[in-house]
């Protein structure tokens, strides 16, 4: 590695970071992009910073998006403050490392950064996650800075500010932060061979504090009313099943051996990243258990002992070359294998090729998304997906073909609640893919008798009406079946979407579970219906 120029490396490693950012930059905008982008950056920057129960709310991105939003770029340029955020990090951690590791420690930490599932889709993303991690790093270097010796007056004062700078931004982000933030004070306090045990700049970080604290308090009550959002861990099993599941979301497992084995080779210093740990996960059972996302500066912290534990194996092996260009490869070929596992994990969908799609399908098909996929199938698709859709409604063939999206043997919707639900359906259908995106096919056959009793059945309302009387309908078919959980809103998000034309689409159609309905014939249902909604039963298909 010594044969190869530093400023070489370090361009190399960066190139391989953008490189693998750049395909996600242009594709679709997802669920929490948008929603961010139309409900969140309308609003007053005041209300931004204040208005923290809703979870799509992260105010500091919230900013960012409206500020961007103002100059009317391409909306996929909301997503440029977390790619230079993400870069930034990688530059951080790769800083930190040369200064008390060395250089090898410095490249191989900016190369697990770069090739790091969940830290590049969210990279492509305009949400917190990846500011959080730049100004978390900020906050970090700024201490270590700080503990330099024959500090210029100037350069102390810039330090500091970064300390202050740092925290202040990653609380008004995520605030969240104030785990990560007190966390990293743990583990630097404990790090010796950083000299943070005589910190000059105690007041400073103490300032900090008062700062994230007093953010805190200004929101409890929105931060109180968020813990909805989150995981309620009432026992030992819901925790460790939780953080087991959490561990295995954001740990890259190729980066681990390398993790644990820096981890080991900081035994005598051990006690800091303990309690950093320890008050992390605990919290979660007083605030209740957040997503995987939630716990992406542990990634960050895998990264950086894994660059310590590979640095460390590097420097035993002084004496051999060709072991040292092997133990190099292993490490980046590891990284990568996690990276390839890892992303389709995290990976969003990417609705263009979809759509595209979608258009060359015949009208009377009916397309079925999942229910939280349907705001971002209609926004990217500038309400032509919802157009389809309509046509797709004033179909009344006595038989026809059903196409789900992205679920296999599935079917989501929304229960009168408009929460997500997913029901299983009773037998396969024939597997498939259009776009980027797997299908499954089903058809669907009219009922004019009987219905059956062992099979579901799908409620297709095939006018155009206002808002009152589409509820009024829908009211009707809920009041048909036994239980109203086996009854679902099909596409809800198309539900009164505008339409290319600026008409409403207030028109739909419902998933019925076997067995749920009421009225075993369809002509005994109330004389509302008749005409106007089709019941038709769906029938298996063959699988591939």
């Amino acid at each position: 590695m010594e044969k190869i120029s530093a400023s070489r490396i370090v361009i190399a490693i960066f190139l391989l970071a953008f490189l693998l950012r750049l395909p996600e930059f242009f594709s679709s905008l997802a669920y929490d992009e948008i929603w961010t982008l139309s409900n969140f950056a309308p609003l007053k920057i005041r209300q931004l910073l204040f208005d923290l129960e809703l979870p799509n709310n992260h105010p500091l991105n919230s900013i960012l998006i409206k500020f961007i939003a103002s100059f009317d770029p391409p909306v996929e340029f909301i997503r440029l403050p977390n790619l230079l955020a993400n870069l930034g990090s990688i530059a951080l951690v790769g800083i930190m490392l040369k200064r008390f590791y060395g250089q090898v420690a410095a490249w191989m930490g900016m190369v697990f950064m770069s090739i790091n599932a969940p830290l590049v889709v969210f990279s492509m993303q305009a949400r917190g996650y990846s500011l959080q991690i730049f100004f978390l790093l900020l906050f970090a270097y700024g201490i270590i800075a700080l503990q330099e010796k024959d500090l210029s007056k100037k350069r102390r004062w810039i330090f500091s500010l970064l300390i202050v700078l740092g925290s202040s931004c990653a609380m008004i982000t995520l605030p969240t932060s104030s785990l990560y933030l007190a966390g990293i004070v743990l583990i630097l306090w404990n790090y010796k061979k950083w000299g943070v045990k005589n910190v000059s700049g105690a007041g400073v970080i103490v300032l900090a504090g008062v700062l994230a604290l007093l953010y805190i308090l200004l929101n409890y009550h929105g931060l109180m009313a968020a813990r909805k959002w989150g995981t309620a861990l009432s026992g030992s099993r819901e925790f460790f099943c939780w953080l087991g599941e959490t561990l295995y979301w954001v740990l890259p497992g190729g980066v681990l051996p390398f993790t644990l084995w820096g981890i080991w080779c900081q035994r005598k210093n051990s006690w800091g990243l303990a309690a950093a740990l320890l008050l992390i996960f605990l919290s979660a059972c007083f605030t209740n258990g957040g997503g995987a996302r939630v716990y992406l500066p542990l990634t960050v912290l895998a990264a950086f002992y894994g660059a310590i534990g590979f640095a460390g194996i590097y420097a035993r092996l002084a004496n051999s070359g060709s072991k040292r260009k092997i133990i190099t490869l292993a490490a980046i070929l590891l990284s990568a294998g996690s990276y390839v596992y890892q992303l389709p994990l995290w990976k969003l969908p990417n609705y263009y090729p979809l759509l595209a799609e979608v258009e060359k399908i015949p009208s009377g098909t009916l397309i079925i998304y999942p229910a939280g996929d349907s705001y971002p199938v209609l926004w990217n698709s500038q309400g032509k997906a919802a157009e389809y859709y309509s046509n797709s409604l004033q179909d009344q063939s006595l038989q026809r073909t059903l196409l789900l999206i992205n679920r296999n043997s599935v079917i989501s919707g929304a229960d009168e609640t408009f929460a997500e639900k997913n029901l299983p359906l009773p037998f396969p259908g024939k597997l498939g893919k259009l776009g980027s995106m797997p299908t499954t096919e089903y058809t669907l056959q009219k009922v004019t008798g009987d219905f059956p009793a062992d099979r579901p059945l799908i409620a297709v309302l095939h006018l155009m009406l206002s808002k009152s009387t589409f509820q009024s309908y829908s009211k009707s078919l809920q009041e048909l079946v036994f239980n109203k959980s086996d009854i679902l809103l099909l596409n809800c998000f198309f539900c009164g979407a505008e339409l290319p034309d600026n008409r409403r689409l207030w028109s739909g159609c419902w998933y019925i579970a076997p067995g749920a309905l009421r009225q075993r014939n369809y002509e005994k249902l109330p004389e509302k219906l008749s005409g106007v909604i089709s019941f038709y039963q769906i029938v298996p298909g063959n699988q591939h």
